[in-house]
């Protein structure tokens, strides 16, 4: 298993996540932090948890905006 650098991981920890369920507004997640619109959409769904999987910047190694909305798109279209 891979080693997070510390900086990378807090930059995880930092960041607020968007998840879109249909809702009017997306769902904003932060790791470690419990939230009940999710637990309510897990709750509509009859599933226990979720996964968010993207294409962005993988292994947390930056690339630009282009590389990124390809391989976004490459994983839309795999799915």
């Amino acid at each position: 298993m891979t080693q997070i650098p510390r900086e990378l991981l807090q930059a995880y920890l930092a960041t607020l996540y968007e998840a879109h369920t249909g809702e009017t507004a997306p769902l904003v997640l932060r790791i470690g932090e419990h939230s009940p619109r999710l637990l309510a959409a897990h709750r509509r769904a009859k599933v226990d948890a979720s996964l968010f999987i993207t294409a962005f910047n993988p292994e947390g190694q930056p690339l630009s905006a282009e590389e990124n909305e390809a391989r976004h798109q490459d994983l839309l279209n795999a799915t």
